[in-house]
């Protein structure tokens, strides 16, 4: 065989082994939880409304009939929570569907917080929009800085 013939047999070798990577990275990322995008849009990076400070949001919910959600885990929620938000943790989004769906019209503003610092507020905000709720905002500061302010908190498992 003639080191030219090699050649060609050894990259159409890695050739093959690199595409059925790419095909078992796919097929993984389509069925994992939480996929990665392959378009560089990603439920954290659409667009969403931001409320900055906790008076942000009071101006909020006293202009209009808004539902607040904590994306934060069910522990966090119950040992303290906005004063009637629903829970909603990011993992349990796709769960909790049908829920939200019954209970929040798609015409209502929502008003996702988490905690300073993490991101799954934004994620759920766009996952909420890709989902039909269009009027969805992000509240940046979270939880801490709404206790900070001194305003009402709850907590257990209820609103």
């Amino acid at each position: 065989m003639g080191r030219g013939r090699r050649l060609r047999t050894g990259l159409s070798a890695i050739a093959l082994i690199v595409a059925a990577a790419v095909v078992l990275g796919l097929l993984q990322n389509s069925v994992s939880g939480e996929p990665l995008s392959l378009t560089g849009v990603t439920e954290s990076s659409a667009a969403t409304a931001s409320l900055a400070t906790p008076q942000d949001v009071r101006d909020a919910l006293a202009q209009e009939h808004a539902v607040l959600v904590d994306s934060r885990e069910t522990a966090q929620y119950e040992a303290g929570h906005l004063k009637g938000a629903l829970s909603v943790p990011f993992p349990e989004r796709e769960r909790r569907y049908e829920e939200l769906l019954q209970s929040v019209p798609s015409a209502t503003r929502i008003v996702v917080y988490c905690d300073q610092g993490c991101d799954t507020a934004s994620r759920l905000a766009s996952w909420l929009r890709t989902k039909g709720w269009p009027h969805v905002s992000v509240f940046e500061s979270g939880f801490s800085a709404w206790r900070g302010a001194g305003l009402p908190v709850s907590t257990g498992a209820e609103p």
